[in-house]
């Protein structure tokens, strides 16, 4: 023997046990079977960050931000028929190389973590929202959780909304929309009223780039795989005397004037302003089948009379807004 009893305190004998590392949010939440889309992870530990898995699978181009933040590309759906999984990240214990690591090992899942797979051709509608104002519109009830701005343009918790204003012109009157929360119109005490089906919107995007808004209908299922459903009935919009800001709930991403306009009596809505892009036109929109208008937008509508509503149509296929500049810039 060369020594007996037991060692003093130093802090050469010191054993820091790390704590695992979390994910506490991911945005956006989703994304389509064939991956390739970039998530940003929020959480903890993230400093020696060496893989980050979704359901098994390896994602790309892992880019540690900070420690409570990175971002990801996407894996492919090893499922590939649309569903969900956990996301998990591994952190390397610390070593002569990574003494600065603040977590080691793998988190442990929890829902918030969870990503969900889109078959190709579920029915998701994206918006661009460049800087300035710009119309918008929800073309069917979303299946988000949270239905509010910051939640369709993938807003992580706690991180600064690119929303400076949004408005909705609801009864004859401007009603302010909270990016963060529900508005009810209705008075009815549901959430929701803002964001309901063909509610128009203009909404100021701070900033220098452009964001976009992802909507998805309600018959996506959320928490299993399957195949997209379509929501089993159209939404309607009544329509009050004067001027109405709605937008469509179309098939194809687009439809005519006309059928823009089904359920309101013919002869009513003689006026049609279309606010989106560099120039105003309006519209004599009966039987014009030449023009059209396109899902998440906003148009002006005058009706002579009030008492009738606006019909959408149930979607039944892949649908996409096109991207375009809104209102304009800071306009």
């Amino acid at each position: 023997a060369t020594a007996c009893g037991t060692s003093a305190p130093s802090g050469a004998g010191t054993f820091t046990f790390l704590p695992l590392p979390t994910v506490t949010g991911l945005a956006p939440a989703h994304g389509s079977v064939a991956g390739g889309s970039t998530v940003t992870l929020t959480g903890s530990g993230f400093t020696t960050v060496t893989a980050v898995d979704f359901g098994g699978v390896a994602a790309t181009g892992v880019t540690i931000v900070s420690d409570q933040e990175l971002t990801a590309s996407v894996p492919a759906d090893p499922v590939t028929a649309g569903g969900t999984l956990n996301v998990t990240v591994t952190a390397t214990c610390a070593t002569a190389a990574t003494a600065d690591a603040t977590s080691c090992g793998t988190n442990v899942v929890v829902p918030a973590d969870q990503f969900v797979y889109y078959p190709t051709t579920a029915q998701i509608v994206t918006r661009t929202l460049e800087p300035g104002w710009n119309t918008l519109s929800i073309p069917f009830p979303l299946a988000q959780g949270d239905q509010s701005l910051d939640a369709i343009l993938g807003v992580s918790p706690g991180a600064p909304s690119p929303v400076l204003a949004a408005y909705a012109f609801f009864n004859g009157h401007w009603q302010p929309v909270p990016a963060a929360g529900e508005r009810d119109f209705g008075g009815d005490g549901e959430p929701g009223g803002a964001l309901q089906p063909m509610v128009g919107l203009f909404v100021m995007i701070g900033g220098s780039q452009p964001v976009t808004a992802t909507m998805i209908p309600a018959g996506v299922p959320t928490g299993s795989v399957g195949t997209p459903s379509s929501p089993n009935t159209p939404p309607t919009l009544p329509l009050t005397r004067g001027w109405n800001l709605a937008g469509p709930s179309a098939p194809l991403g687009s439809e005519p004037y006309s059928d823009f306009l089904a359920g309101v009596e013919t002869g009513t809505v003689p006026i049609l302003i279309d606010p989106n892009g560099t120039d105003v036109p309006v519209v004599q929109p009966q039987g014009d089948t030449a023009d059209s208008v396109q899902n998440g937008f906003a148009y002006w509508i005058y009706a002579s009379q009030g008492d009738q509503s606006l019909v959408g149509q149930i979607l039944t296929g892949p649908v996409a807004g096109s991207g375009g500049n809104g209102f304009g810039r800071g306009r």
